[in-house]
């Protein structure tokens, strides 16, 4: 049964990779274990033509803001204010031992494709994480039941899920609360040009969205 429910993800408190400029999307989580789900295929293109008819179908209602399709989910956001950020290196650097595999040419370690170098990222330091979506929780509660972890650095141990439970709620904070935009909200004068709902990779149909915690230009 479609109802209006709130998810939480209980976290095993070693932190999770995430950016609060663009956090990650519920309905891109639901999308990705349909698509693992999906008959196998060649992969498809950023720049492939998808159309509504050939886009995966997932256990979340859609809706139209400014002309635009969404799915009614918001981003994932810390339940807590009280939580810590980490800025932590990840070395990438070149493996000299697979050098005979490459052509014979000089390895440059200080730049270009070879360059060993410290990427930062950001590690956020919470136990819970929490979206609202209008849909099934039936089915979703059924389409996440390998999830494991969430957030980059998966492989490294961030973002590690212990469990996560659904429940009812008469706040709807799927697409706005309190005049804020609580996921990529489709607006002429958003700064951010992505695709409104997922998959969010692909550059078909981009437009101007307001960024989650953006003020909603006219909605108090």
């Amino acid at each position: 049964m479609a109802g209006l429910y709130k998810i939480t993800f209980h976290l095993d408190g070693k932190g999770i990779a995430y950016d609060p400029i663009e956090p990650i999307h519920f309905d891109s989580l639901v999308y990705y274990f349909a698509a693992i789900r999906h008959e196998p295929g060649e992969p498809p293109t950023r720049t492939d033509y998808i159309n509504p008819a050939e886009e995966l179908g997932i256990s979340i209602f859609k809706t139209k803001l400014n002309g635009h399709e969404v799915f009614r989910a918001s981003a994932i956001f810390p339940e807590d204010d009280r939580i810590m950020n980490d800025l932590r290196h990840i070395r990438k650097r070149f493996r000299m031992d697979r050098a005979d595999l490459c052509a014979p040419r000089i390895i440059n370690q200080s730049s270009q494709f070879f360059k060993s170098e410290n990427i930062p990222q950001n590690i956020m330091l919470c136990d819970r994480m929490v979206a609202w979506f209008y849909g099934s929780r039936r089915k979703v509660k059924k389409e996440l039941k390998d999830l494991k972890a969430i957030g980059a650095g998966r492989r490294l141990g961030f973002g590690r899920v212990l469990s996560f439970e659904i429940e009812e709620t008469d706040e709807d904070r799927c697409l706005e609360w309190k005049g804020q935009a609580m996921r990529y909200y489709p607006h002429p004068q958003g700064l951010k040009e992505v695709r409104p709902r997922p998959p969010y990779w692909n550059v078909t149909d981009k437009t101007p969205c307001l960024l989650p915690g953006d003020e909603i230009p006219g909605v108090e």
